[in-house]
């Protein structure tokens, strides 16, 4: 279950996100990759964005 609090009761309640490390093994293991291989991001949109500001188009 994830915990997207901002509780000052929770380890990240600054940013209220947490690393999901679990989470993103289970996943890992159903495409064959690593959990640390794993960015999980509030939507598609979110996360198309973060590929494409990370592209150096010339």
């Amino acid at each position: 279950m994830t915990r997207w609090d901002y509780s000052e009761n929770t380890p990240n309640w600054i940013s209220g996100y947490s690393p999901e490390l679990p989470l993103r093994d289970k996943l890992g293991k159903l495409v064959n990759v690593e959990g640390k291989d794993i960015a999980l991001t509030q939507n598609a949109t979110f996360g198309s964005n973060f590929v494409a500001n990370g592209l150096s188009l010339k």
